[in-house]
């Protein structure tokens, strides 16, 4: 008796063939129930992983639940990925670095609880941050931000980084070091 994953890809094989990912991870997220889907889609990325095949190589995006629950370290995102979907690293708590594409909009959750984050690299600023896409990341020492202080703390103050610093964390803008006390006061 084949798995529901195994049974999925036995199915969509034409889409791997094609490298047609993004329908990949669309339909994937349709067929299985939603209670499986975020054990399944990790499952799915590690399968195609283990056999060479890097999805993101072919999709602007990183798919819901793309990563989530894995033992991950450390992630660098492509320059072509616009987009990281909501909990597509959530629960990676493993997840220690993360260094982000130029020109990335993070949905909600993305990040969620990844309680070992201790580095995050923006190499861009950031045009769309969701609230709550670092929330239970407590954990971060350093935030690498090539915009100013300023530009910082008006992401931060809008409710969309202050859970992923601590008051011992340092963000290293263009401009200088801000504390994270100096932020969460």
């Amino acid at each position: 008796m084949l798995t529901p994953l195994k049974n999925f890809i036995e199915q969509k094989i034409e889409l791997i063939d094609s490298n047609d990912f993004a329908t990949l991870y669309r339909q994937a997220s349709r067929f299985f129930d939603e209670d499986d889907t975020g054990e399944l889609i990790p499952e799915l990325t590690q399968m195609l992983l283990e056999v060479g095949i890097d999805p993101l190589t072919h999709m602007k995006f990183i798919p819901k639940y793309y990563l989530a629950g894995t033992d991950i370290k450390e992630f660098y995102v492509p320059d072509h990925i616009l987009t990281i979907s909501e909990f597509a690293f959530s629960h990676c708590f493993h997840l220690t670095k993360l260094t982000l594409s130029p020109s990335i909009s993070i949905e909600g959750g993305a990040f969620l609880n990844c309680s070992s984050l201790k580095e995050i690299t923006f190499r861009g600023k950031v045009p769309r941050l969701s609230y709550g896409a670092f929330r239970w990341c407590g954990s971060v020492k350093d935030v690498y931000y090539p915009g100013t202080i300023r530009e910082y703390t008006m992401i931060s103050h809008a409710g969309k980084l202050e859970e992923s610093i601590n008051l011992e964390s340092t963000i290293h803008c263009s401009d200088g070091d801000i504390l994270g006390k100096d932020i969460i006061s």
